[in-house]
């Protein structure tokens, strides 16, 4: 298929997929349910919470299909000219920016940026995310800065939350933080417009009060500002991983097909996924089979074998480790779930 005339990723080369917004719900008078959609089979769902006027929770979750795919977020979901406060539960979520860098949040962190351009692009690095965030109209209303300054929070703060040069600002996981974060998510159907409010302005303290520009630690993993050179990079590697499961493929033999030295892509890949790359594919092997013993009629050992492990012990070693349970302790259960005699 042609696709000269697709919108791509900024100074990347692959086509950015367009959301839809469908199955439109109103809860209530300031809260909406959207479920989401792309063409490639990717689902998830989002409710937008106006806490007050200018102030909002954006509560998300989104399953992508394709790994790497670039998508662009609905304009309904009005992130234009805010200061976005997001917060990783599970996960992770990839920011696409227009000088070549790539801001990562990973699970546990908290990313702020501010949004002056009608079109944002984002990626589920690992397939998966699941998160919430608070987003404050640069133009805020009278009402919502009066309350802020009620529970001791200066506006002006607020919008210096927003980092100068960054895209997307990483603040370091603080418990109380990530507590806080914790309960504006999906997952707490028991809460109230009131409880969002108070737990809302609760992490506006918290971030306002403690300097979120504060120099990061050296070692925190990964760096979360990625050239966009090694996110497709590792996004290449990733797909031809993917594709080699019975035949595990190593590094250096990765590296080559890819262009590039085993040293550059496992610094392109932490930078990108967060984790080392054997790490993440140990881990989706595993969960391959995973899937498959609960699918299908195969042998522990057959399954063991079309992810790679020609020795049944190290497989049901690697699986535990991954897993939590021996690979016929997850099929038996997985199967009584379900209803299927084991």
């Amino acid at each position: 298929m042609d696709d000269t005339n697709q919108p791509r990723a900024w100074n990347s080369a692959q086509p950015v997929t367009s959301f839809s917004l469908t199955n439109e719900a109103h809860r209530a008078a300031s809260t909406v349910h959207y479920q989401v959609a792309a063409d490639d089979g990717t689902r998830g769902e989002a409710t937008i919470v106006e806490l007050f006027p200018g102030i909002s929770l954006v509560q998300f979750e989104l399953k992508s299909k394709v790994l790497g795919e670039f998508y662009e977020v609905p304009a309904r979901l009005n992130l234009h000219d805010t200061i976005d406060i997001v917060y990783i539960k599970q996960g992770s979520a990839e920011f696409d920016r227009e000088d070549e860098l790539s801001s990562v949040v990973q699970i546990g962190e908290v990313g702020i940026a501010a949004s002056d351009e009608r079109r944002l692009v984002l990626r589920c690095p690992v397939g998966y995310v699941k998160g919430c965030a608070i987003v404050l109209s640069r133009a805020m209303r009278a009402e919502a800065r009066r309350v802020l300054m009620t529970f001791g929070v200066d506006p002006s703060a607020v919008r210096s939350l927003a980092h100068e040069k960054e895209k997307l600002h990483v603040v370091p996981a603080r418990p109380e933080l990530v507590g806080t974060f914790e309960l504006l998510c999906f997952g707490h159907a028991e809460a109230s417009k009131s409880m969002y409010r108070l737990k809302a302005v609760e992490a506006l303290q918290l971030l306002t009060k403690a300097d979120p520009k504060a120099a990061q630690p050296q070692d925190m993993g990964h760096r979360r500002t990625t050239r966009l050179s090694h996110v497709e990079l590792a996004s290449r590697a990733q797909q031809i991983m993917m594709g080699n499961l019975a035949t595990p493929i190593t590094i250096t033999t990765l590296a080559t097909m890819c262009g590039t030295s085993p040293t550059v892509l496992k610094e392109a890949f932490r930078e990108t996924f967060g984790q080392p790359i054997y790490q993440w594919y140990r881990a989706y092997r595993i969960k391959q089979a995973a899937e498959t013993l609960k699918t299908t009629d195969l042998t522990i050992a057959e399954v063991a074998s079309s992810v790679g492990y020609a020795n049944p012990s190290k497989f049901t070693k690697a699986f535990s480790d991954t897993m939590g349970e021996t690979p016929h302790a997850w099929r038996s259960r997985t199967l009584a779930e379900r209803g299927v005699a084991g």
